[in-house]
């Protein structure tokens, strides 16, 4: 353009030069300095706008710089949309949801980062950002691998509404700081619900029946509802059935109870929410519609609470509670929290922890009904066996030992066998049912050798033998094989189902000299370790009574047919003293007559010869008894009364004095009036002999 500039100027002056000017020239020459004049302003508003763009072009460059540095310095994530479609993302903003620019800028998806379910809220942010003030949501964002982080995203409009500028910043703080303010709370109400369930562990140990251990969980389920605001089910499992039935609960509505209360389930229906999927830190979290069971009829409302946190009413919460040594004893079942949250890992832990000093107070509870139930066998043992040295009859004492053992022990039915004179086993006493009270169990009669296949040692327990009915029949004689099972029976691993329980009595010489049979436990349950002791004491209890009882015939039988006395012995000789004091008709002499031996310590008396001498001497009406050790009575009717005396020198003791050189004391008494004691008349007999013996 200044070159043709030039050249204008100088052509110009050229037609100065010449002086002699055409009009048509000089026309042309007008044309060309409006033309000039026209390219001179056009050059100079040219360099003016060039100047104007060249200094536009400087400030927007500054401005993007300065914008670019101001989007990459943001500690919050950034991202401008326009149309839905990302135009600009920050590196912040990458970092934060693991997605590249390149998969975000451009995208006809430009919010990968927002949670599905929740795309109206999403597009509501939009809609209210460009039309007016920066709004603000509180929600979770998606990450690339896709896991979440809470986040509080603020939408603004850029200039006149084209774009959209979206901010995101990690409101994982600010949830920490709430979870911590949360969680004082929480730890505040598990300080004072632990101290209530130590007070329940104390309570515990005083729980003697099953009425107390229904107490005790009915305290549990109100100590945790109303401390950490569930709705609390407890399902107390039955080792007798292999099954939990409702045992109690609290802060579940009426409707619901009404369905749940005494309900059983059996462990199918535990099955599926027991899953290790669900499984979160020792609970099971099974959301809604993952699972059904019987944590889903608690028909608690649904609780308006927005966020994907928020509890659903068919979501179950189960905490499963165990003995010490590791089997189950019962599920606590949650629902209806009052913050209308799914509990966080730290709120498990806590009820994970409670539902722990929960299962130590049923523990406690269940051993102590255990241990009263011991200490209740143990007290009806120690009665029977005070009984035994008085055994006279072996009927009576084996039916205390039935009846003991069916009211400490539990069983409803208890059969004792006992040796009869033939060699073979009989029932001498049974215990039935109220039932069966009019009939006794029939039982064939067996000789103990055709037992022996049942005494097998590898069914021994703490002395008993425990079979199924199975294997009892195939070692039991046919004639003997029960056509009736047990009528008492559960189900699972502990439950008594048909079992045949025996204990041996064995005799002195380690001989069967009886069995005790036992079914139908009240409880339904196998008898353990301690029940099966209680069982092989009593057992011994009734071994011992049918030994004291022998041994008292044995005794009896011994003295009356004793070569030096014949008519009795120290026993019989009390009655026979009792009835004459007591009849007081007559008058009688007691005399002690004591044979110590020779004088010059030679051979003992000959207790036979002085046995002839006493039998020659009595009268038709009188009675000699053998006391032991040399001892013996005499029990005398009539008079033969010294004039002048109160005592009576019966007539045999001369003559035994005189037996082979013995020495021979005796001592006498007179049977007084009616009413006198027999112990008073021995008395003066007994002293009437010491002093013949100082003398």
């Amino acid at each position: 353009m200044d070159d043709v500039l030039q050249r204008l100027v100088v052509a110009r002056r050229e037609l100065d030069d010449a002086g002699e000017e055409p009009a048509a020239l000089r026309a042309v020459g007008l044309q060309l300095d409006a033309l000039t004049e026209s390219l001179r302003s056009l050059t100079e508003a040219m360099h003016a706008d060039l100047v104007a763009r060249r200094t536009l072009e400087h400030e927007l460059g500054r401005e993007r710089d300065w914008s670019e540095a101001l989007v990459a310095a943001v500690q919050d994530g950034l991202v401008v949309l326009q149309g839905g479609v990302a135009t600009q993302v920050n590196d912040r903003f990458c970092a934060m949801t693991g997605f590249t620019q390149e998969e975000l800028v451009g995208g006809r998806d430009g919010s990968p980062f927002w949670p599905p379910e929740d795309r109206e809220a999403f597009v509501a942010l939009m809609r209210d950002g460009a039309a007016g003030e920066p709004t603000e949501v509180h929600t979770a964002i998606v990450r690339r691998d896709g896991s979440r982080f809470p986040a509080v995203v603020v939408a603004r409009a850029v200039g006149d509404g084209a774009g959209l500028l979206v901010t995101l910043g990690d409101d994982s703080a600010a949830e920490q700081a709430a979870s911590r303010r949360r969680l004082e709370l929480e730890l505040g109400a598990v300080v004072a619900t632990t101290n209530r369930l130590r007070g329940l562990l104390d309570a515990a140990r005083g729980v003697t029946d099953e009425a107390g251990l229904a107490a005790l969980l009915r305290a549990i389920a109100h100590t945790i509802s109303e401390d950490l605001g569930w709705a609390v089910v407890i399902n107390l499992y039955r080792p007798a059935w292999d099954d939990f039935v409702v045992a109690t609960g609290h802060g579940v509505p009426r409707e619901g109870w009404a369905i749940l209360e005494g309900a059983t389930y059996e462990w199918a229906a535990w099955t599926p929410l027991l899953d290790e999927r669900f499984q979160r830190r020792g609970a099971y979290m099974v959301p809604a519609g993952e699972a059904g069971g019987p944590g889903a009829d608690f028909n608690v409302p649904d609780v308006a609470q927005d966020g994907h946190e928020a509890w659903r009413a068919d979501d179950d919460l189960l905490i499963p509670f165990r003995h010490t040594h590791g089997h189950f004893l019962g599920i606590l079942s949650l629902d209806a929290p009052a913050s209308g949250r799914r509990p966080s890992d730290a709120e498990l832990d806590v009820l994970v922890a409670l539902a722990a000093h929960a299962a130590l107070a049923v523990q406690h509870a269940q051993t102590a009904i255990e241990s009263t139930r011991h200490a209740a066998a143990i007290e009806q043992l120690l009665h029977v066996s005070s009984q035994i040295a008085a055994t006279r009859q072996i009927g009576p004492m084996l039916d205390v030992v039935a009846h003991a053992i069916a009211d400490a022990l539990g069983f409803e039915r208890v059969v004792i066998e006992a040796l009869d004179t033939d060699g073979r086993l009989r029932p001498r006493a049974v215990r039935l049912p109220l039932q069966d009270a009019g009939a006794r169990r029939g039982r064939d009669p067996v000789r103990p050798g055709e037992l022996a296949m049942l005494l097998d040692p590898g069914f021994a327990v703490e002395g008993c033998f425990l079979f199924t009915r199975e294997e009892a029949a195939e070692r039991m004689p046919p004639r003997r094989r029960a056509p009736q099972g047990s009528q008492r029976n559960g189900r699972g691993w502990r439950a008594w189902d048909d079992h045949v329980v025996l204990v041996p009595l064995r005799g002195a010489d380690d001989q069967v000299v009886g069995v005790v049979w036992v079914d139908d436990p009240v409880d339904r349950l196998l008898p353990g370790s301690d029940r099966l002791q209680a069982l092989h004491a009593f057992a011994n209890l009734a071994t011992a009574a049918m030994i004291a009882s022998d041994r008292h015939l044995r005794l009896e039988r011994v003295a009356l047919g004793d070569p030096a006395t014949d008519p009795g012995d120290r026993s019989a000789f009390l009655s026979a003293l009792e009835r004459v004091v007591m009849r007081g008709a007559e008058t009688a002499v007691v005399a002690l007559v004591e044979v110590a031996g020779r004088d010059d310590g030679g051979d003992p008396p000959d207790l036979a010869a002085l046995a002839e001498i006493l039998r020659a001497e009595l009268r038709p009406g009188d009675r000699a008894f053998m006391l032991g050790g040399g001892l013996f009575a005499l029990l005398l009717g009539g008079g033969h009364r010294p004039p002048g005396t109160d005592a009576l020198a019966p007539r045999p003791a001369p003559r035994a004095r005189t037996a082979g050189g013995a020495r021979v004391h005796v001592g006498t008494a007179v049977t007084g009036p009616e009413g006198e004691p027999a112990t008073a008349v021995l008395g003066r007999a007994s002293a009437g002999l010491l002093a013949a013996r100082r003398a």
